[in-house]
């Protein structure tokens, strides 16, 4: 009797992501994804058309929720990617277009023979403020722990943090046994100056008192002289 075939299907979330990092981050999970679902947040620029080179299947929402309530559409991107599953072995793996994984070409491999019991996959995650050097101070800290990027899509009564920002990209308990990979992720969303105002004037429209988040983290995003460390990669 032959085994069951562990796929990895990945899913990812865009909107107006044309000239920044998608093509980059799309041929990488090209070559890792068996199946690879983009949702496309109702771009008004091509980034749809490039999705369409690299995806399976993108699905164009009509209505933008970014900016209003993100669980909406990270639920949606879920359910796309939990159809695609064939067996609890499956995994499923959520990237978001400025996640640029670092030396990828093992990651497939490592995947596939993770430990059966292993239901989550985690990641080191690095907060780029250019394209070589990440933030490490007091607010700054995601480096110094694992974060979970696939999950094996066994049965489950999914619970979301329901809010409109800072919701995650799963549920909270997709998982209980983490595998912790060497992998890192270069979130590359904080890297420009004019990145980091965009994220600032969102978090403060959206989230003022610091209700889904930190606050003090907040309003050091714009810190003029933060402290950055090279990242080897």
């Amino acid at each position: 009797m032959s085994s069951i075939k562990t796929r990895i299907i990945v899913g990812m979330l865009v909107r107006n992501e044309a000239g920044r990092w998608l093509m980059q981050v799309c041929a990488i999970l090209k070559d890792i994804a068996d199946y690879f679902i983009i949702l496309d947040d109702a771009s008004t620029d091509n980034t749809a058309i490039i999705c369409e080179e690299y995806a399976n299947k993108v699905k164009c929402s009509i209505e933008s929720m970014w900016e209003t309530n993100e669980v909406v559409l990270r639920k949606q991107l879920f359910n796309l990617c939990m159809e695609q599953a064939s067996n609890e072995n499956d995994w499923i793996m959520i990237i978001d277009a400025d996640e640029i994984i670092c030396n990828y070409k093992a990651l497939r491999h490592t995947m596939l023979n993770c430990p059966k019991h292993c239901d989550v996959f985690t990641f080191k995650l690095y907060d780029m403020w250019n394209n070589d050097y990440y933030r490490d101070d007091d607010y700054w800290v995601a480096h110094y722990n694992n974060w979970p990027m696939a999950f094996r899509t066994k049965k489950n009564n999914y619970i979301w943090n329901e809010q409109a920002l800072h919701c995650g990209r799963f549920p909270r308990n997709v998982g209980t046994f983490a595998y912790a990979s060497n992998f890192k992720i270069k979130h590359m969303g904080w890297s420009t100056p004019e990145d980091r105002q965009k994220k600032y004037d969102r978090y403060m429209r959206i989230d003022p008192r610091g209700k889904y988040g930190i606050l003090e983290q907040y309003l050091s995003i714009l810190d003029e002289k933060p402290k950055l460390v090279k990242l080897n990669d």
